[in-house]
């Protein structure tokens, strides 16, 4: 992966939303929303988590046709659904990597979450790749990203901040898509 100053990212998110602003702000929307009602579910909130991993690999489905200039419809967030299995494999075996890691220390606990961190990314985008492939992948991609992707989330905590205090979290509805459409340029 060659390296892109965040600033390009930046503007390569602005350009991927510039007539989309109002589908990717009612995409996200959508994804919040099941996500905070399937959490909130008394009891079995937690287990939720397991419902959730293909709808987050659909929104970054979604963020990725974006980026490619395709036009993807609101429905993109569900297409992962289609190999909940798959999807459900690779979200847990991430888990239990990550977790093995954190057991060793906390930095190689978060070293790792970041080696994964484009695996729903692959998954979600070739529904053929296996789990362990799509893992792999991931670990490819990231060698020598890490740190890079990690400042490029960093880059968004003043946006956040001001989101929230300043709008009562309205203006993340604004943030998130473009956070997310930085990601998926990345």
């Amino acid at each position: 992966m060659e390296a892109i100053t965040f600033s390009a990212l930046w503007r390569q998110a602005r350009i991927t939303l510039k007539d989309n602003w109002g589908k990717a702000i009612g995409t996200t929307l959508v994804q919040w929303l099941i996500s905070s009602a399937a959490q909130s579910i008394p009891l079995l909130g937690q287990l939720a988590n397991i419902f959730l991993i293909p709808l987050n690999a659909g929104l970054a489905l979604y963020f990725l046709m974006l980026a490619r200039t395709q036009k993807p419809a609101l429905e993109t967030i569900f297409v992962p659904f289609s190999s909940y299995g798959r999807m459900l494999w690779g979200g847990i075996r991430m888990g239990i990597f990550i977790f093995l890691q954190y057991l060793l220390l906390i930095i190689p606990g978060i070293v790792a979450a970041y080696s994964y961190a484009m695996a729903s990314y692959i998954m979600a985008e070739n529904p053929d790749m296996s789990a362990n492939e799509a893992i792999r992948e991931s670990k490819r991609l990231m060698k020598g990203n890490k740190w890079r992707f990690f400042c490029l989330q960093l880059s968004f905590i003043g946006w956040e901040l001001l989101a929230i205090f300043f709008t009562a979290g309205i203006g993340l509805l604004w943030v998130v898509p473009y956070q997310q459409a930085a990601y998926a340029a990345f």
